[in-house]
């Protein structure tokens, strides 16, 4: 047993109430005719307060409105889920192997994480610069905390899905192997405070690896996006602007210990 993905309604109803999962959405998280972002809360979740419970026929309403699957652990304990989306964006040219560039030209959901990547850095510049002003530092890592938090979710919930609609099961959860590593020294600074000596060390550490996701999307992720039908690129950019903004007003650095649990599930 490993991973699979599904779209029956019975299936997904028994694998969660059997681990003690209910259906909920984000709070906050729907937008005009879309429902919100989806979950199963399993009892050992935390941040409850940031979900809104559902029924399961409005959560399964729900899934096919956004046209989503769900992965999930098929091991006795496993309660580690995902919702993947059940198309790829139509006529897109995914070529394996090319040398990669950035594309020549910009596609909407692209352009959006790009401004993302550069807001996000200069979040990081200025907290550099702050040196010993501790409350400065605690707003900026607020700051950077939820746009990263808010990023990767709208990345893992709908840029990626999107993308590897159609790769075998187990690689859906190797593309955000870097968003982990970036989640665990987020989860690290959560107990901390800008006065602790670890601190800035740490930021640096995050810097490092947020470096590290940008060079590895735009370089190389970003290049094999050149070609893709440009009008679903523009309404996947703005679902996923409208979703960042409502995940921003829910301080979503706080949902990173949840997310990590479910991953290491995985594992």
């Amino acid at each position: 047993m490993g991973v699979k993905v599904t779209i029956d309604h019975a299936e997904i109803r028994r694998w969660a109430e059997r681990r003690g999962g209910v259906p909920a959405a984000i709070r906050g998280s729907a937008c005009e005719d879309r429902p919100g972002i989806l979950r199963i809360v399993m009892p050992s979740d935390r941040a409850r307060a940031q979900l809104q419970m559902l029924t399961w026929n409005d959560f399964f309403a729900a899934l096919e409105a956004n046209e989503l699957a769900l992965a999930l652990d098929e091991h006795a304990d496993g309660t580690a889920h995902r919702f993947v989306s059940r198309h790829g964006p139509e006529q897109r040219r995914h070529r394996r192997g090319r040398t990669a560039t950035r594309p020549r030209r910009r596609l909407d959901a692209v352009t959006l994480l790009e401004r993302q990547h550069r807001r996000i850095e200069a979040l990081f510049e200025q907290y550099r610069i702050r040196e010993d002003d501790y409350d400065a530092k605690a707003v900026l890592y607020t700051q950077i905390a939820d746009a990263i938090a808010a990023h990767a979710m709208i990345e893992e919930t709908i840029f990626y899905p999107e993308l590897v609609a159609d790769e075998p099961a187990d690689e859906l959860f190797a593309v955000d192997e870097e968003h982990q590593q970036i989640k665990r020294v987020l989860a690290d600074l959560l107990v901390m405070s800008p006065t602790d000596e670890e601190f800035d060390p740490t930021m640096r550490t995050l810097e490092d690896l947020f470096e590290e996701h940008v060079h590895a999307e735009e370089v190389e992720l970003f290049a094999l996006l050149d070609g893709c039908d440009r009008a679903a690129m523009l309404e996947l950019g703005a679902r996923m602007q409208r979703v960042y903004d409502q995940l921003l007003q829910t301080e979503p650095r706080f949902d990173v210990a949840d997310d990590l649990d479910a991953a290491a599930s995985f594992g």
